[in-house]
């Protein structure tokens, strides 16, 4: 099975034509501001990787966790198809919609699905004892819902009592450090994933965490190949992830264009629901409606992401424009906005 992502822009140019660098692709719901790399010393791309402990403690500092519960890994990605090879196959909730990747790699592990649309049917499989494990998506990608802190922890604990475990993924999440898992002390079953990809705008460097019990730190850690994260990767990350500065202005700045995006894009579009995070903001309606949106604005050369069918209806996912690309955006869905009149 062929899971699609966002961000195949060349895919795009061959299909509607024009050159990528011409293309706004808002595809990805990655921050369009990303953290600005400093020039990488010619010494760092000749060593091979070592792990001096220097980005693991930039990295603890930033979730707010011991540098013992967490590791870094080769993106988020790794542990998503990791982690179900580490514990006890059994039945697993996963979200529907969701991050594709998820369900899939339970599977190929031996796990069995229940796919669930809520936190509500997700609490009755849970109550029901109908799986051991389940993955939540917080904020989930592309529905947008969030999840209660505390209603997360309530939940791994009916988990861990029942001997299974609750993954985390938090890739959209570093706007609101507060709804995290991370630094959680308690002695529930968690792993929580986090990545330099969406936040800091990072998702060529191929950098992620997780967060866990020593137990399960360990298992993937043997699962690692030698060298997994490159030194160019850590020696970046340990400099992102300590830019205090960089961090605040953008947990000020995603939210209000988010917001702002999404009541342009609930005006634009009153045939579709609207809803977002603070990176992407996903529209959901018909079938021929949202095949309409993508089709016009690929036309304009903006791409956005489709999203898989439920019930029948269909949705596209926008991320944020830059700064620079707003105008230019705002003109072009307007424009498609009125053709669908």
């Amino acid at each position: 099975m062929t899971i699609e992502h966002g961000g195949k822009l060349y895919a795009a140019c061959l299909r509607y034509g024009g050159k990528p660098e011409a293309w706004m692709d808002l595809s990805t719901g990655i921050n369009p501001t990303s953290w600005a790399v400093p020039p990488v010393p010619q010494s760092v791309w000749h060593r091979l990787p070592e792990n001096d402990g220097a980005l693991e403690e930039a990295a603890a500092n930033y979730y707010g966790v011991a540098a013992r519960q967490l590791i870094a890994v080769p993106g988020s990605q790794f542990a998503i198809e990791q982690v179900p090879n580490i514990v006890q196959a059994a039945s697993v909730a996963i979200p529907y919609p969701g991050y594709a990747e998820h369900g899939p790699a339970w599977s190929r592990a031996g796990h069995q699905l229940k796919y669930y649309r809520s936190l509500e049917e997700l609490q009755v499989l849970i109550d029901a004892g109908e799986v051991k494990h389940a993955v939540v998506i917080n904020p989930n990608n592309p529905s947008c819902e969030h999840c209660p802190r505390d209603q997360l922890l309530a939940l791994a604990s009916q988990l861990t009592e029942a001997g299974g475990l609750l993954l985390v993924d938090e890739a959209f999440i570093d706007t609101r450090p507060q709804e995290s898992l991370c630094g959680d002390d308690t002695e529930h079953a968690i792993v929580v994933l986090r990545s330099l990809g969406k936040f800091f705008g990072l998702a060529g460097l191929r950098l992620g965490f997780v967060m866990s019990s020593s137990p399960i730190l360990s298992k993937l850690t043997e699962l690692m190949p030698p060298w997994a994260v490159s030194h160019p990767a850590r020696w970046i990350g340990d400099r992102a992830l300590a830019d205090r500065e960089w961090q605040q202005n953008q947990r000020s700045a995603l939210p209000k264009a988010a917001a702002a995006w999404c009541t342009f894009l609930t005006e634009r579009f009153p045939q579709c629901e609207v809803a977002s995070t603070d990176f992407f903001v996903s529209l959901i309606g018909a079938k021929n409606v949202c095949a309409r949106l993508f089709d016009g604005l690929a036309k304009r050369q903006i791409l956005a992401r489709q999203l898989q069918p439920i019930d029948g209806r269909a949705g596209l996912r926008l991320g944020l424009p830059t700064p620079a690309q707003l105008e230019d955006a705002k003109r072009a869905l307007s424009s498609v906005s009125q053709d669908m009149v």
